[in-house]
C-alpha cells in the first residue's frame, strides 16, 4: 500500500491536513495498540525539517511493505552531506529533531536525492494489522506535480549555465532574435526564457510560455526577421535542454518542445470585439472621441462592468501586444494607457450617499507587477457596489502589502498577477498573509491572465479562488468573504 501527498511545508493549514490524512491512513491498517502519537511526531519534525531547509513543496509517502510501516519525506534542498549527522549539543536549543525520531522510529535513514534535494525515510512504531483491507497505490498526480517542481528548481539554479549553451549552440540567430548588444555572448533574455520555463513547468502553466514563445517569432518578423529563425532558435533552445536535463526529466521536455515547435496560430489571442477595436482607434484620435464613444455605448444598455471586461482591457491588451510588436512606440503606449485610466475613473456608478456597506476589500499587484489597470476595474465595481476598497496597486514590496492588509483590516483580499513571473511572487506573498494571525483566515481571490487560461492555479498559489474579469470579481467576493454584515 502507498499513500502519497504533495504540499507546501511552509503552509500551516496544508500541514495540519495533510498531518491528519496521514494519521488517518495509517490507523486504517495499524492495530490499536501502535504508537500513533510518535507517527505523528515524526511525521512533523520530518516536515518542519524540510521547511526549515528547503523550499517549496514536500513529498510525503506512507507505504506498507512485509507487514512494516515507513514513512518517507521528500524536500528540494541543498541535499545533506555524508557523516554530517552527530548528536545535539546537550544544551543545544535547535538540531533535537532528527534525536527525537530516532527514538522513536525503529529505524531511521537521511540520503540525499538522485537530482537535488533529501529523501528521509523512517520505520514507524506501528504494528501493521495483517487483516487491514489494502488500498490502492492513489499517488500518481502527487508524484508528478513534485517531478515538475523539481525539474523547475533543477532549471531554475543552472539558467545561466544552460542559456551559455544554448547561445554557443546558435550564436547568430540567438544574437538576431534577442536583439543582444555587441560583444554579449550571451543575450540576457535567454536566461531569462530558461528561468520562466522553470516556472512554468513548476507552476504548470507552461502553455502560456508556449504561447509567449510563438508570439516572439511573430514580434521578430515584424521586425523584419526571417521566421525561419525563430523556429531554429526554438530547435537549438529545446535541444539543449534536453541533454542536459537530468534523465527523468528529458520526456518532459520533449513533451513541451513538441508543442512549442507544431505549427498553429503564433498569436493565440482572441480578436478584439468591434467596439473595443473603435475605441482603439478612437482614442489615438482624441479624448473627447473615445469618452463619446463610451458614453454612447452606456447610453445603449451596457453595463460598466461590460464596457470594462469587453472593450477596455481587451483594448489594453492589444496595446501591450503591439508595443511587444514594436508597431507603436513607448509614446503611443503610454499615452493610450493614460487616457484609458481617465475612462475607468469616468465610467463608475456611484453608489448612494447612505448606501451601507458590504465590506472592506484590500486588492494589491503582485510584487514585481507593473499592470494595475484590470484591478483598478475590479476595485471601481466594488466600490460602487457597496464595499470599501484599499487600494494599493501595483510596484508594492511584498512586507508592505502585508502590512497594508493589517492596516485594512479587510473582509477579503483581491491579489492580481498578469504574467508567470509574477505569479511565482504570489507564492511567498500568500504564505506570508496566512501566516498572521489576523490575516489567516481572511478569503483571497486572485485575477490576471495566468489565472483566467488555468482555472485551478489559484490552488497552486495557495488562494481561494480566480476572478476571470472585472464582473465575476463580485460574485467571488461575495461568495468568500468572511462576513457580508452591513457596516453602518
Amino acid at each position: 500500500m502507498r499513500c502519497v501527498w504533495a504540499f507546501a511545508a511552509r503552509d500551516a493549514a496544508a500541514l495540519s491536513r495533510q498531518r491528519g490524512r496521514y494519521l488517518a491512513a495509517l490507523q486504517s491498517i495499524a492495530r490499536p495498540d501502535s504508537d500513533f502519537d510518535g507517527a505523528g511526531v515524526i511525521f512533523g519534525e520530518f516536515v518542519n525539517n524540510a521547511a526549515a531547509h528547503a523550499p517549496g513543496p514536500v513529498l510525503a509517502e506512507l507505504i506498507v511493505d512485509e507487514g512494516a510501516a515507513y514513512l518517507t519525506v521528500e524536500d528540494l534542498g541543498p541535499g545533506v552531506r555524508e557523516n554530517t549527522r552527530s548528536a545535539p549539543h546537550p544544551h543545544a536549543v535547535s538540531g533535537r529533531g532528527l534525536a527525537l525520531v530516532e527514538s522513536l522510529a525503529h529505524e531511521v535513514t537521511i540520503e540525499p536525492r538522485a537530482v537535488i534535494g533529501t529523501i528521509a525515510q523512517a520505520e514507524l512504531p506501528v504494528t501493521v494489522d495483517a487483516s487491514a483491507r489494502e488500498r490502492p497505490d492513489a499517488g500518481e498526480a502527487a508524484r508528478a506535480a513534485f517531478a515538475d517542481y523539481e525539474l523547475e528548481c533543477w532549471m531554475t539554479r543552472r539558467a545561466e549555465r544552460l542559456a551559455q549553451r544554448i547561445a554557443r549552440s546558435a550564436p547568430r540567430d540567438l544574437h538576431a532574435f534577442f536583439h543582444a548588444a555587441p560583444g554579449e555572448h550571451v543575450p540576457p533574455h535567454l536566461a531569462e526564457s530558461v528561468r520562466a520555463l522553470a516556472l512554468g513547468i513548476g507552476l504548470g502553466t507552461w502553455p502560456l510560455w508556449v504561447a509567449d514563445a510563438r508570439w516572439t517569432g511573430r514580434v521578430a518578423a515584424a521586425r523584419g526577421l526571417d521566421p525561419a529563425v525563430a523556429r531554429r532558435v526554438w530547435s537549438r533552445f529545446f535541444n539543449v535542454l534536453g541533454v542536459n536535463v537530468p534523465v527523468p526529466h528529458r520526456a518532459r521536455i520533449r513533451a513541451i518542445a513538441q508543442h512549442a515547435l507544431q505549427d498553429g496560430d503564433a498569436a493565440a489571442h482572441a480578436a478584439l470585439s468591434p467596439l473595443a477595436r473603435r475605441y482603439v482607434e478612437a482614442v489615438d484620435r482624441s479624448v473627447a472621441e473615445s469618452r463619446a464613444l463610451l458614453h454612447d455605448a452606456r447610453g445603449g444598455g451596457m453595463s460598466v462592468a461590460e464596457l470594462y471586461d469587453g472593450v477596455l482591457a481587451p483594448a489594453m491588451q492589444e496595446t501591450g501586444r503591439q508595443w511587444e510588436a514594436a508597431t507603436i512606440g513607448i509614446a503611443h503606449e503610454r499615452r493610450r494607457t493614460s487616457a484609458t485610466r481617465e475612462r475607468i475613473a469616468e465610467l463608475r456608478d456611484r453608489p448612494r450617499p447612505h448606501a451601507r456597506r458590504l465590506g472592506t476589500i484590500f486588492a494589491a499587484c503582485a510584487p514585481g507587477e507593473d499592470h494595475d489597470i484590470g484591478l483598478r476595474m475590479v476595485a471601481n465595481l466594488a466600490e460602487d457596489a457597496g464595499w470599501d476598497v484599499a487600494f494599493l496597486g501595483a510596484r508594492v514590496p511584498a512586507v508592505q502589502i502585508v502590512a497594508g492588509a493589517l492596516a485594512a483590516r479587510p473582509d477579503v483580499i483581491a491579489l492580481s498577477a498578469s504574467l508567470t513571473l509574477t505569479v511565482s511572487a504570489l507564492v511567498p506573498l500568500i504564505a506570508s498573509l496566512r501566516a498572521h494571525p489576523e490575516l489567516g483566515g481572511v478569503p483571497i481571490v486572485v485575477g490576471g491572465g495566468p489565472f483566467a487560461a488555468f482555472r485551478d492555479l489559484h490552488a497552486v498559489v495557495g488562494a481561494d479562488a480566480t476572478a476571470v474579469d472585472a464582473a465575476s470579481a463580485l460574485e467571488m467576493f461575495a461568495q468568500h468573504a468572511r462576513t457580508l454584515t452591513p457596516l453602518t
